[in-house]
């Protein structure tokens, strides 16, 4: 296997990592991405880890595939994040992240565990027609933008609790097929669950 490792880097101009494969671990830990990066339909066989790293300019990690897990905690992004069409069959954990602009997750198979726990989107949160197949975290998270959820599928445990939206919150058409929690949920504004489907336990308590 090989491993890589780009620990403290910093990189000044747009970083392309297009069509790159990797058998081993990476690390780009406390990485600054001055002008963005472009991580688009690259194969990660073995971890991989951005943690505590701050990305400047548009950066997308669309179509890529990351077999095992990948860790973004606390890591920064300041412009528009895609991650459409990824799939992520390891664990996946975005706990602390910031989201400072539009982060685009559409059509993205989440295949384990998933946190977002205490994630921050600053902007638009797009999740629509994702699968989360692991237990799913998104306590204590924030969305000052529109969260978007439809046609989104979680086939293991979900929850919202203490998290708060500042904006309208769609859930429309969305599948739940374990137990799901909203404890202490704040929504701002309209929160829209038409067509959702509930397969077990709902708990909505303190709701508001």
């Amino acid at each position: 296997d090989r491993d890589i490792y780009f620990t403290g880097s910093d990189w000044l101009e747009k970083a392309s990592f297009e069509n790159f494969s990797c058998d081993g671990y990476a690390s780009f830990r406390d990485n600054d991405f001055q002008k963005g990066l472009n991580f688009k339909y690259v194969n990660m066989t073995g971890p991989a880890s951005f943690e505590d790293s701050r990305l400047h300019g548009e950066t997308s990690f669309s179509n890529s595939i990351f077999e095992e897990e990948v860790v973004f905690l606390g890591a920064t992004f300041n412009d528009l994040v895609e991650i459409t069409g990824a799939k992520f069959n390891g664990s996946a954990i975005f706990s602390r992240t910031r989201f400072q602009e539009i982060a685009d997750f559409s059509n993205t198979q989440f295949g384990s565990n998933t946190t977002f726990f205490n994630a921050k989107f600053a902007n638009a949160a797009k999740f629509s027609q994702s699968e989360f197949d692991g237990r799913t975290d998104f306590r204590k998270c924030e969305f000052d933008g529109f969260a978007d959820f439809s046609s989104t599928g979680f086939f293991g445990s979900a929850r919202f609790d203490e998290a708060q939206f500042n904006k309208a919150a769609r859930f429309t058409n969305s599948n739940f097929t374990e137990s799901v929690s909203f404890i202490e949920v704040y929504f701002e504004k309209e929160a829209y669950f038409e067509g959702a489907r509930f397969g077990e336990i709902l708990n909505l308590t303190n709701i508001t």
